[in-house]
């Protein structure tokens, strides 16, 4: 099954997607009614439940929303006729990708914030996991329309950005972090749009461009951060990235700084310096943040209670639980209680 966007072209492997009409009452897609800017599909049901849609903000500024589960292993092609910025959210799901001039395969998993720019005409696949379960925001901007919202600040972006963006470096540029308590608050808002008509699409647009503001402000920092330390090497990225699969391996019992230290074959002052680059995060406070976002899918989707969310992620204390998860979403754990449900 193929899929044409102005943007990018998807091909599935086996099964796909189907178009609907409207928003299925089952998602947690953005709430009230649809739009005649918005196009909806849903799981092949011998692929997974769940739905899947893009929702055009302006012409070359668009809004793809996910929230579906698969069964197996899945695999979709995917296609750019030209270039383009990509802003990801990622609230749940582990997704790989890899593209024909990409250095190194791309892991997106909950809690991050990929940063993408894909210069030209480029192909590559995506893999999302047995029984993974995405929730995702991607917001897509043709370099036109960037330019056009940052004129006269391209400048004032990070030097490794621009020269991506300049063409003085081929391939695709991808810079991952960990999503701060802002991006997750805007996230929900944009889950939970209470308007419909014109005012929905004016509200999606604020939302997902406060949304580049923080990610572009993050990736400016991290900017700062990175010329006060050695870049990394390829090879480097891939064991921070590693070592953050090992530690939401097991949310309760994680390992230790220097078990995880061994395992990704690098000092633990190392590690915990890359993990700083790459995510924003030491690799506890990123443990942290993926321990707080698995609670919150439990309790927004009703299968744990709020003490049994805190213990099945590795907490003991429900107080120290209850700050942890105020700090990182500005609100209660039982104020989630149910609210995929009722969107």
């Amino acid at each position: 099954m193929k899929i044409t966007f102005p943007q990018m072209e998807l091909t599935f492997e086996k099964g796909g997607l189907y178009p609907i009409t409207e928003k299925p009452s089952s998602s947690a897609g953005i709430g009230k009614e649809p739009s005649a800017y918005e196009s909806w599909w849903v799981l092949d049901e011998a692929v997974g439940t769940g739905s899947w849609g893009r929702i055009e903000l302006r012409p070359g500024f668009d809004l793809f929303i996910s929230d579906f589960r698969v069964k197996e292993p899945s695999v979709y092609h995917i296609k750019s006729p030209q270039p383009g910025f990509g802003f990801g959210f990622w609230l749940s799901g582990e997704t790989f990708g890899a593209g024909d001039h990409s250095p190194g395969q791309l892991y997106n998993a909950r809690g991050t914030a990929p940063l993408l720019f894909n210069p030209s005409e480029q192909s590559g696949l995506i893999r999302e996991e047995r029984n993974s379960h995405r929730r995702s925001i991607i917001l897509a901007l043709e370099p036109d329309m960037l330019h056009f919202l940052l004129r006269g600040m391209l400048d004032n972006l990070p030097r490794e950005y621009r020269m991506f963006v300049d063409g003085l470096t081929p391939g695709i540029f991808d810079s991952n972090s960990i999503m701060t308590t802002a991006m997750y608050r805007i996230v929900d808002e944009l889950y939970h749009c209470p308007f419909e008509g014109p005012a929905r699409r004016l509200f999606l647009e604020s939302k997902a461009l406060e949304l580049i503001a923080l990610r572009l402000d993050q990736a400016v920092a991290l900017d700062r951060e990175k010329q006060k330390n050695h870049d990394l090497c390829p090879e480097d990225v891939e064991r921070i990235r590693f070592a953050a699969r090992q530690l939401c391996t097991d949310l309760i019992h994680p390992p230790s700084l220097f078990q995880l230290s061994a395992a990704a074959g690098m000092s633990h002052a190392k590690l915990t310096t890359g993990f700083k680059q790459v995510f924003t995060a030491t690799p506890f406070e990123y443990l942290r943040q993926m321990r707080l976002n698995q609670a919150k899918m439990l309790l927004e989707t009703r299968q744990s209670n709020v003490t049994e969310s805190a213990y099945a992620v590795g907490y003991n204390s429900l107080s120290s639980f209850a700050r942890a998860f105020r700090l990182q979403y500005g609100y209660n754990p039982h104020e989630c209680v149910g609210k995929k449900s009722r969107s």
